[in-house]
């Protein structure tokens, strides 16, 4: 279990729940927060952030954040302040783009379709997409568009050409670096 991971293994310091399951959240963290004050515990499951928040997560690695981090950072911080009407309001509008991520279409293609909508080219995904599929896609794009004027996201990375090519600059000198340090094979 849980608060036993806790007890004896000091070097595990959080856990990550994506079940959404809100009770069994306030279970863990009432086992394991007397023994272990330091011990995280993040949501993954975005459709119930603000409740899980409220209980005493510490946060979430929620796929919604890579969309619209302004969103869920100030979720955390209406959260934190106790602005619980306003962080009703934008929990609901999560949930929404959440929905349209996770299940208008079939995962992580539509989280791909939102991505480009914000700006990130994220390129093909592997699999083919029947023609039902590419349907379900447009559908979610347009859910994720239609939440996205009603409160432009903010925040987040830089998404202009040169940020790119930094990116990749980057990205070519770790994978180098990698391949020096690599052992022979």
């Amino acid at each position: 279990t849980i608060r036993r991971l806790a007890e004896e293994c000091p070097r595990i310091v959080g856990i990550k729940d994506s079940s959404g399951d809100v009770a069994q959240m306030m279970r863990m963290i009432e086992a394991v927060r007397p023994l272990r004050p330091d011990f995280s515990f993040l949501t993954g499951w975005d459709a119930v952030l603000m409740p899980m928040l409220l209980i005493g997560c510490d946060g979430g690695t929620n796929i919604t954040s890579g969309i619209v981090p302004g969103w869920t950072r100030r979720l955390y911080e209406l959260c934190l302040s106790r602005r619980l009407d306003e962080a009703c309001q934008l929990q609901y509008r999560l949930r929404r783009l959440f929905d349209a991520v996770v299940y208008e279409a079939d995962f992580p293609e539509a989280c791909r379709v939102a991505l480009e909508v914000v700006g990130f080219r994220t390129g093909p995904g592997r699999q083919p997409l029947s023609d039902e599929h590419q349907r379900k896609l447009a559908a979610a794009e347009r859910t994720v568009r239609q939440l996205l004027a009603e409160e432009p996201p903010t925040g987040g990375a830089d998404r202009d050409e040169a940020a790119a090519t930094e990116t990749s600059r980057i990205v070519e000198a770790v994978v180098a670096a990698l391949r020096r340090h690599a052992p022979p094979a």
